[in-house]
């Protein structure tokens, strides 16, 4: 009954808050691809790479394109010094604690802590200052100092984020977002005006992470760009209009282009870098792009034809991040192990759907259960209200 309650409290609290529905349930069925991919994994002969080749196409870069059409609001209000450090500390609160808290987790489980000791005591001495002198001390009544004392804490978070680097695509998140943020602030500074700039500023965070960071931020930097003008010119509202057949022909496309031409050149195993080597393939990075966001497009485009209310189902969509890094934990550590299919026979396909089932339910029994405090739906949701 304590549990019942508990999980009526948390649904009527999170339907308070004024989400788009659609938003919420396009990341939660991306999440359950995410999670359909990595249950695959488990099975050396079985569920065909094929159909993972085409999750691939398009589920990170769905939710990275998502990031950025929501990120843009918060962006805009970029206009000192203050306010982008007001927007990293919401970095840090929902990605980049959440992220350093795992990732430390993991590594203690792998042995490799020890390895990296001294980042990790530093980031949790920094963590725990930043928070406590945040909400508790202030013991710094020079505003000076106090900017001195965030900017020292939010950049060393975010690079022990990087260093603690368990799961990629949240570190990628963290370094596309706070890269947006500095280019932002740097641009309102010069001309004071980021509505008008915001094309110029969309191809610089897609640009300049190909010179800052690994070959995944600068692949998915591209979806980010692509999500802030789809913002700034509602371009996706617009996308319930687009009709079912048209929706229907976009998605097969994005299929068929992935099946015959990049399905076995992956942005895992096949960045920027390794295409340019290779010149005569050089081709598959735009037509990745193509695929991605035919294929996001299309599934937006049905969903917001079906969302018209917030329900379970976009509450689940509004915790995504702790279903990645659960899930991901639960596979790697606890299941991978133990558990591995050698045959290929017709009915994997059905295991692999309970298996999904089943770590899409446990993992979401966990947010649950971690929710109940506000120390671990910090540590979990980056939420400390």
């Amino acid at each position: 009954m304590q549990f019942c309650s508990f999980y009526l409290h948390i649904m009527s609290e999170t339907n308070t808050q004024k989400r788009f529905p659609w938003l919420d349930i396009v990341k939660m069925f991306a999440m359950i691809c995410v999670i359909a991919g990595h249950v695959g994994g488990l099975f050396v002969n079985g569920i065909p790479g094929r159909l993972f080749g085409l999750i691939v196409a398009f589920n990170m870069p769905l939710f990275v394109l998502l990031s950025g059409y929501s990120a843009l609001k918060g962006l805009l209000k970029i206009s000192s010094y203050e306010s982008l450090l007001d927007y990293l500390d919401k970095i840090l609160y929902r990605i980049c604690i959440p992220t350093v808290c795992f990732s430390a987790f993991c590594q203690a489980i792998q042995g490799m802590l020890f390895a990296r000791k001294l980042w990790f005591i530093f980031a949790i001495v920094c963590l725990g200052y930043w928070i406590y002198e945040k909400h508790y001390l202030h013991i710094f009544n020079s505003r000076v100092w106090n900017l001195l004392i965030r900017s020292v804490a939010i950049v060393f978070l975010l690079i022990s984020s990087n260093w603690l680097r368990e799961f990629w695509f949240l570190s990628t998140l963290i370094e596309i977002q706070s890269l947006s943020a500095v280019l932002f602030w740097v641009s309102y500074y010069c001309f004071k005006d980021n509505v008008n700039k915001l094309p110029v500023l969309s191809v610089l965070i897609w640009i300049v992470p190909y010179f800052l960071f690994g070959s995944w931020t600068f692949e998915m930097a591209v979806y980010f760009s692509v999500g802030l003008l789809c913002c700034r010119f509602s371009i996706l509202e617009r996308l319930k209009d687009l009709s079912f057949w048209k929706s229907i022909s976009m998605f097969v496309v994005g299929v068929l282009l992935c099946r015959y031409f990049t399905i076995d050149y992956g942005f895992y195993k096949w960045g920027l870098h390794d295409l340019i080597d290779t010149m005569s393939l050089i081709y598959v990075y735009p037509l990745r792009i193509i695929i991605a966001v035919l294929m996001s497009v299309s599934i937006i485009s049905w969903i917001q034809k079906l969302s018209k209310e917030y329900n379970w189902f976009s509450r689940m969509g509004a915790q995504t991040m702790a279903f990645y890094m659960i899930h991901s934990t639960i596979i790697d550590f606890f299941v991978k192990p133990h558990l591995y299919f050698e045959d290929a026979h017709a009915y994997m396909w059905i295991v692999a759907l309970l298996c999904t089932a089943l770590l899409t339910a446990v993992s979401y029994a966990i947010i649950l259960l971690l929710q109940g405090s506000r120390l671990t739906r910090c540590i979990l949701l980056g939420d400390w209200k």
